[in-house]
């Protein structure tokens, strides 16, 4: 099994509630570095989204995962931007340098979405209850201009397949 885009180092999979990182024998020592720890993250901030909502196993849950999902359903694009700015807070903190400075690492200089998701994180680091700000809409932008999501670019308003566990 390998993610559904290509060159993806992790992957969540909502329909199987399946949380997929790479094995000792794909990847030997995969999460040492900040950047896999940060991966992880974000692919565990999908599985967080699926469980957040009551399963469709049936019962009385039924009834409340199909209002929610149809309600509200979250877009794959939102569930993307979402986890690409919680990886890039992650590896903030993974990352402080002494005094509590952050340190930048070069890729957040770049355009693209690492960099779009870096300047949002930093922009809310720190800062409890502090709002996303409208800067998102680049971040989504970077995403729907991203090859390995072209499923997005030509639909931003599918749904992510968030079911429950």
């Amino acid at each position: 099994m390998v993610p559904k885009h290509k060159g993806a180092a992790a992957a969540y999979f909502p329909d199987r509630d399946l949380l997929l990182l790479p094995s000792a024998q794909t990847k030997v020592n995969f999460g040492r570095d900040s950047e896999e720890r940060a991966l992880v993250i974000h692919e565990c901030v999908h599985a967080w989204c699926d469980v957040s909502i009551p399963s469709k196993s049936g019962g009385i849950w039924n009834f409340a995962a199909n209002a929610l999902a149809t309600a509200d359903p979250m877009t794959k694009l939102t569930s993307e931007a979402l986890a690409y700015v919680a990886m890039q807070l992650f590896y903030i903190y993974d990352n402080l340098q002494p005094g509590g400075k952050v340190a930048t690492p070069y890729w957040a200089t770049e355009q693209g979405i690492y960099g779009e998701a870096y300047r949002i994180a930093v922009s809310i680091w720190n800062k409890p209850g502090k709002i996303v700000p409208t800067a998102a809409d680049q971040l989504k932008d970077e995403i729907m201009n991203d090859p390995a999501y072209d499923d997005i670019m030509a639909d931003p308003s599918i749904a992510a397949g968030f079911d429950g566990v």
